[in-house]
């Protein structure tokens, strides 16, 4: 399980997105920080920036998936992370594994040809 936390530009409204995520099973809970101050070092001088902040609970193996979705909406430049969720009641685990799709976990096998046929 992991937090992602996505830093939308102010002017992006985070709802539909947040519709999708959910409705498709991708994340189990959400909340946003609107209007959040964001710091960040540019060219040696601290810049000030608002940003909306969403933290998602979820299965780490979504991750490559809910930014897919991310990227479709807002484009490429949006900040992504996740932490591990290192240790979690039985009571939120539950509300994690029950709210959010199995994850496919298949293993694709390479298949390599033969060089002496």
């Amino acid at each position: 399980m992991v937090n992602i936390v996505v830093y939308l530009e102010s002017q992006h409204d985070p709802a539909e997105l947040i519709k999708e995520l959910l409705e498709q099973n991708l994340v189990a809970t959400v909340s946003v920080d609107r209007d959040n101050i964001f710091y960040m070092n540019k060219w040696g001088k601290p810049e000030m920036l608002i940003h909306t902040v969403i933290t998602m609970q979820t299965r780490a193996l979504l991750f490559n998936e809910i930014c897919r979705v991310i990227t479709a909406r807002f484009g490429d430049h949006v900040h992504i992370h996740s932490t591990p969720i290192v240790a979690a009641n039985s009571s939120f685990e539950h509300l994690i594994k029950s709210n959010t799709m199995e994850p496919d976990q298949r293993i694709l096998t390479v298949l390599t040809k033969n060089k002496s046929a």
